[in-house]
């Protein structure tokens, strides 16, 4: 079943929602608008209409305020650039406009050299979008924190902690999950978090010639599994229905290159994380002490664990004000997801990580 919403009369984005009769009737919510760019879309997949609904209007949010902003900036029209405040001091900073923006065809790029922006590339890593700023920069360092520990992952292959299925924290999630192991032919959980006091959980499995991969953090480590499994079924059933073996093409690179593969070639490029692991990350030695940790104090942990600096710029929404767009990032860390573009030892980040041994180094990272 699909149903159309109408929430603005210059956009006219189209809302389709609908169930799918399979582990608990989970619901999928996907938002398009065909009168802008192809990439304007929000997502969402859960149990619960209401916050799938606000979680895909977010990243609809998010992606909106990304490649259609008005910004514009006529102090340096050749090299444009927004500010940016430290989430540790009271440090403000300019940073260049083509690392936070995911359309160069912006007005604020009219000016900037053609061939300079060819070279260029940003994603939305550090993007979140809420009603409240406070919420959204929380959001948008979570999903920093996320896409530093993924990106570190992958170019390190280094066997993180596994989440034994016995240790799980509600009987709810668990019987879910539960459902999942026996029916695919390989399911695991992970705990890849760089920092102490946020999780990170990451699930990968396969059956047949569909897999999946999925990753998200939080705060909590309920939610952080929760969060994980909705997106790893996702994007298990889209990889099912790509396992018939027809060719996608999309402006989204990454999922381009991850449902084009093959599931040999999945499980080779991560034979690292599906193979048998022997240490195990213990939730309840952890749970009570991490979830105390609130948003600044962890920034503050971050920041000093590495010696680095994360900032924050808000973006304008074209369309509605009142939702607050942020981007999170650091120049000192892993600056996107497009790893075989940058030279990983080169950012400040690694001098204090486990390992600057990277297998993966200028090597595409394998995720949607």
């Amino acid at each position: 079943m699909s149903q159309n919403t109408n929430i603005n009369h210059l956009l006219s984005p189209t809302f389709f929602i609908r169930q799918n009769k399979y582990l608990g009737n989970p619901i999928v919510c996907d938002i398009r608008t065909t009168s802008l760019h192809s990439g304007i879309t929000g997502f969402s997949y859960g149990l619960k209409k209401r916050k799938i609904l606000k979680a895909a209007i977010g990243e609809y949010s998010e992606r909106l305020a990304s490649i259609k902003s008005f910004n514009t900036d006529p102090q340096e029209p050749q090299n444009p650039k927004v500010k940016a405040f430290s989430l540790y001091n009271s440090d403000i900073i300019s940073v260049p406009a083509k690392s936070i923006f995911l359309n160069f065809d912006l007005p604020i790029f009219r000016n900037v050299n053609i061939d300079e922006l060819k070279n260029s590339f940003s994603d939305s890593c550090g993007y979140a979008a809420h009603w409240f700023s406070k919420d959204a920069i929380e959001n948008g360092y979570l999903e920093f924190i996320e896409r530093q520990s993924l990106i570190y992952l992958w170019l390190s292959r280094l066997v993180p902690k596994s989440i034994s299925l016995n240790d799980l924290p509600t009987s709810k999630l668990y019987n879910r999950i539960n459902v999942l192991s026996q029916t695919l032919e390989k399911f695991k959980l992970f705990n890849i978090s760089i920092v102490e006091d946020v999780y990170v959980v990451c699930a990968i499995g396969f059956h047949d010639n569909a897999f999946s991969i999925a990753c998200n953090a939080s705060f909590d480590i309920e939610k952080s599994i929760e969060g994980c499994v909705n997106e790893f079924m996702m994007i298990f059933e889209s990889s099912k229905n790509q396992s018939i073996g027809n060719k996608i093409k999309s402006d989204n690179v990454f999922m381009q290159n991850f449902y084009n593969t093959s599931i040999d070639s999945f499980k080779k490029e991560y034979d690292f994380l599906l193979n048998d692991t022997t240490e195990k990350f213990e939730i309840s030695l952890y749970k009570n002490h991490y979830n105390k940790f609130p948003l600044f104090n962890s920034v503050k942990n971050f920041v000093e664990k590495f010696n680095v600096n994360v900032y924050a710029t808000f973006v304008d929404n074209p369309t509605n004000q009142r939702m607050k767009v942020v981007k999170v990032f650091s120049p000192d860390c892993f600056p996107h997801m497009g790893t075989e573009g940058f030279d990983p030892n080169v950012y400040k980040i690694c001098e204090s990580l486990p390992s600057n041994d990277f297998p993966n180094k200028f090597k595409t990272i394998l995720f949607a």
